[in-house]
């Protein structure tokens, strides 16, 4: 009686909510559909599992059916199936690719999710099986159209033989693989390794499974032999990021000296005649120079002396303008209109700069205007300059020459006796006057580090 009952609230229940076609089931009324449904609803949710079984066109099964009452079949074009009540079993064939459920209702109740697959498919499935256990994977399971593999990775040779794998094999596998905590640190400490050895410092990886990302900016990503040399090693994906840019800045440290020759000859060396280490020399200055060095300078005439030594902190991308020099006034010539009026004209060194990221070092863009008096005229004072604009790639903490100006300046220089040259109105006839040419030599070394924020 009691089965009865129950078999006739499940009937009710399912043909209420679903497609399925249930047998060994009695009629019922309306009445009892409004009742069953809340009942057999949370018998079902609490005691139903799954099981999925995965077949070949024609291929046959049998599956235990102990403590089952009925049984409703999903998609009979799909399978086909025949209970024994004898031996208590269910016989399941495949008619035709594609899925079906077979839900048997007993105790407990079950769900079983049928795949029917061409032969083909079917031993495709079963030959990956055995090679991902030749490999060491144990827990291997067909689940329909797809091979389900779990487990945890230890090391770095299986790591790899495992990610081929998948890579060649991505549309029939399932991963739910991991690697454990040491091995994740130790391709993660590969990566971060040849990325330092290539003076990029901006990168950072995650675990996720087997998965490892790792973020970078563009610049670096727009190197792609670099980019694919790694993914390939270490089987990592990479994307852009601008975390790195908008965090990092730079210290741009220069020393801007002059080499000047008194006796009216041309300059014919610069640093590299010299005997010196650019990292030593913007930091010391002519200190630097070995005593060789001293020595050709002092033969030849030559001077050196420091003008300035700026630094700044910038960001990348970001303009930068070092002035040395000052603002000079000069009188503009009067007219019948206005009167004169002064002005003011900058003389000195005008350097613009900008610093981008280039691959694996930095690209310099610059300008510089050297401009100077040159005298006085019914117009006022004339300034005279050179202009030069250019490019160039540095690496971090690897100082380069920039960019060298030369000049040359014509000065009056008067010479007179002592005594004699001050005697009034005769003393003109014992002072002489002469032009005194300077050769110069402006030269910049420039430094680019990383300035750690506090």
């Amino acid at each position: 009686m009691l089965e009865t009952i129950f078999n006739l609230l499940i009937f009710i229940f399912y043909k209420q909510f679903s497609n399925f076609r249930s047998h060994f089931l009695p009629k019922s009324s309306d009445f009892v559909k409004i009742f069953s449904t809340i009942v057999v609803s949370s018998l079902f949710l609490n005691t139903a599992f799954a099981t999925t079984i995965t077949l070949s066109k024609g291929q046959v099964t049998e599956i235990k059916g102990s403590n089952v009452n009925s049984f409703a079949i999903g998609n009979k074009e799909v399978i086909s199936v025949k209970f024994n009540k004898v031996l208590n079993k269910f016989r399941v064939k495949g008619l035709m690719q594609g899925f079906s459920e077979l839900k048997l209702w007993g105790s407990p109740h079950k769900t079983i999710k049928i795949y029917v697959l061409s032969k083909s498919q079917e031993l495709k499935l079963r030959d990956l099986k055995q090679e991902l256990t030749s490999i060491g994977l144990n827990k291997v399971t067909i689940k329909g159209r797809k091979i389900l593999i779990s487990g945890i990775i230890d090391s770095f040779s299986r790591y790899r033989l495992i990610k081929s794998f998948l890579h060649f094999n991505k549309d029939h596998i399932l991963d739910d693989l991991k690697m454990t905590e040491e091995l994740s640190r130790e391709i993660i400490a590969r990566v971060y390794k040849d990325f330092f050895n290539e003076f990029y410092d901006e990168v950072s990886c995650s675990t996720q499974g087997i998965y490892i990302t790792c973020k970078t900016t563009n610049s670096i990503l727009a190197n792609s032999s670099f980019i694919k040399n790694i993914e390939k090693k270490y089987y990592v994906g990479f994307h852009s990021s601008n975390t790195f840019s908008n965090i990092s800045n730079y210290l741009v440290e220069m020393r801007i000296i002059q080499i000047e020759k008194l006796n009216g000859s041309e300059i014919n060396l610069g640093l590299s005649e010299i005997n010196v280490n650019l990292k030593n020399f913007i930091k010391k200055g002519a200190s630097s120079i070995a005593e060789s060095g001293h020595i050709t300078l002092k033969k030849s005439g030559i001077n050196i002396s420091t003008l300035a030594t700026p630094k700044a902190i910038i960001k990348l991308n970001s303009p930068l303008e070092i002035k040395i020099g000052s603002e000079i006034p000069f009188s503009s010539a009067a007219t019948n209109n206005s009167p004169s009026q002064v002005k003011w004209k900058f003389a000195g060194l005008n350097i613009n700069l900008k610093v981008e990221r280039e691959n694996n070092q930095f690209l310099v863009n610059y300008k510089t205007a050297l401009t100077r008096p040159i005298g006085q005229t019914s117009k006022g004072i004339q300034i005279n300059g050179n202009r030069q604009k250019s490019s160039f790639s540095i690496a971090l903490n690897r100082p380069v020459q920039i960019f060298e100006i030369g000049l040359k300046t014509n000065d009056k220089k008067e010479g007179s006796l002592p005594i004699l040259g001050d005697i009034p109105i005769l003393g003109n006839i014992f002072k002489s006057k002469s032009d005194v040419q300077t050769h110069k030599k402006i030269i910049a070394i420039v430094n680019i580090s990383k300035k750690e924020n506090l």
